[in-house]
């Protein structure tokens, strides 16, 4: 008898045999799904952070752009000023020699009895030479541009993107 009463174990035995075995696969499933969604993270956040970047880059290049265009207008607009100020004082120099000549020969005639004598000193109506030259309205500073543009954007500086943010 004392036989058959060890042959109860035996089941028992193997079922912790078997518990025993396949325990580890089942961890090893866990880890592998646990690894597998730390990897779908990491490959989702490098994804994000691609995708910031591409946004800050493109923010970037439209605010040069911007900070270049307003350069290009103002350097325009002194571009023209700086002409019309030079055809203004050659213009203004050939109206004192006229005036000068239309006087001495309004005077050698008889007196200035003939308008058109002084036409060129101011009397008759102004010539195009004349003109006002706008002055332009911009600063030429490149660094007030830019914080001028970065203004008007609400920010105190460019976006630095391949800087990872704190």
């Amino acid at each position: 008898m004392e036989h058959s009463s060890k042959l109860w174990a035996l089941p028992l035995l193997l079922l912790a045999g078997f518990a025993a075995t396949s325990e580890p696969s089942t961890i090893n499933a866990a880890r592998a799904e646990a690894r597998k969604q730390a990897e779908q993270r990491a490959a989702l956040e490098l994804q994000e952070l691609a995708q910031e970047r591409l946004e800050c880059r493109t923010e970037r290049k439209q605010l040069l752009d911007a900070i270049a265009s307003k350069q290009a207008e103002c350097s325009e607009a002194t571009k023209s000023f700086q002409e019309c100020r030079a055809r203004r004082s050659e213009l203004e120099g050939a109206e004192l020699l006229g005036c000068g000549v239309g006087i001495a020969v309004g005077l050698a005639a008889g007196g200035l009895a003939y308008p058109w004598a002084l036409g060129e000193c101011g009397v008759a109506e102004p010539p195009p030479s004349r003109e006002r030259c706008p002055v332009p309205a911009c600063e030429a500073d490149p660094a007030a541009m830019e914080r001028e543009v970065l203004a008007e954007h609400g920010l105190a500086e460019l976006p630095r993107c391949d800087v990872p943010a704190a």
